[in-house]
């Protein structure tokens, strides 16, 4: 039977409002994007990127792993993707600095080189893996795409019902810091188990098993803060064994900037003294989107990363269209449903579509 579900985009955030935490990192980083001069990167590249909320169909049956580039020829469409971006739950260095901004001792600054002032530079904190409400937020945004419903299409407590979900990513990319390897693993765990555990009276109709791809490019900004610094691949494969890291014995072919050498099994790109700069991350990132991601034959892909990336990629790569704000190709400062920092866990839909540059 037909499950019919009310309209509404997937853009799922934690119930209570942005922290003013989070507020002031967007505003340091979009300062800090702006005097790079990275905000004006967008208009110039070959290829433009432009992202609008993505709504669920109405019909299920409606199928979303296809590209409808019928008019690529005549509009300079390259191609356009359903992109689920979800940035990580807590990890441990989130606590740390939420515990000492409670007790007045947050650091001055994130970027400060003593570890004595600031914990994000100790060696404590290298790849920071997830707390346990950062696992629990991971399981609560994994209930949220499922739904539960009759094959009438009703809600009432049947004997027998079914399971499905929301949204069907054809593939997840994720970084390969641990903690987005776990938010991956938890909130899209029915895409990766072919036997997933559901109520007797259920059904289950999950989409199935599908490859989960860890990416350099996906990486937080590189440099100085040790939470960023990823562990070789050789250990990050034993301890998850269902993450695919084929692509660091055969990187992927960036047209716009040639990196293969640099993605080894130790993490030689990061640097302990310095933090990367805003120039060389919207590189990467347009380079992910672009070389990667737009050649992929998959239509609809689900992408877990970090809360800088995240915003650099809504402010500096991408230009991002919805109700809030429906020209984004000036240097706004107001940030939108689609631009605002993303909350832990935090995961928001988009259309995203790639166009060559009209000459």
């Amino acid at each position: 039977g037909k499950t019919t579900t009310a309209t509404t985009t997937t853009t799922t955030t934690n119930k209570k409002a942005s922290s003013p935490n989070n507020k002031h990192h967007g505003d340091h980083l979009l300062q800090w994007l702006k005097k790079e001069g990275c905000l004006d990167m967008k208009h110039e590249r070959p290829i433009k990127i432009r992202a609008e909320p993505w709504m669920i169909p109405h019909d299920e049956s409606n199928n979303t792993h296809k590209n409808n580039n019928k008019d690529a020829s005549t509009t300079g469409t390259i191609t356009t993707k359903i992109l689920h971006f979800q940035r990580h739950g807590q990890g441990y260095h989130n606590l740390i600095y939420t515990l000492l901004d409670e007790k007045g001792y947050a650091p001055s600054s994130v970027y400060d080189t003593d570890p004595t002032s600031n914990p994000f530079v100790r060696s404590e904190l290298v790849d920071a893996p997830l707390t346990e409400h950062g696992r629990l937020q991971c399981i609560e945004k994994h209930q949220q795409l499922l739904l539960h419903s009759n094959h009438d299409g009703s809600t009432n407590n049947l004997p027998t019902r079914r399971t499905r979900a929301i949204i069907n990513p054809e593939l997840i990319v994720v970084s390969p810091l641990t903690r987005c390897i776990q938010t991956s693993l938890l909130t899209f765990q029915h895409l990766r188990q072919p036997h997933v555990h559901v109520p007797e009276n259920e059904e289950n109709e999950y989409q199935g098993v599908v490859p989960f791809l860890a990416h350099e490019d996906l990486r937080e900004e590189m440099g100085l803060l040790l939470c960023n610094k990823r562990r070789s691949i050789s250990e990050l494969a034993l301890d998850f064994p269902t993450i695919d890291f084929s692509l660091y014995n055969n990187p992927p072919n960036n047209n716009n900037n040639n990196n293969n050498h640099d993605w080894k099994n130790e993490d030689t790109l990061f640097c302990p003294t310095t933090r990367e700069s805003a120039v060389h991350q919207s590189e990467r990132i347009y380079r992910f989107l672009v070389d990667f991601i737009a050649q992929r034959s998959e239509h609809e892909i689900g992408i877990v990363g970090h809360s800088a990336w995240l915003f650099h990629m809504c402010h500096g790569v991408m230009e991002c269209h919805d109700e809030d704000n429906n020209n984004q190709n000036d240097q706004s400062t107001t940030p939108t449903k689609l631009t605002s920092w993303f909350e832990q866990a935090d995961l928001r839909s988009m259309k995203v579509t790639f166009t060559t540059t009209p000459r």
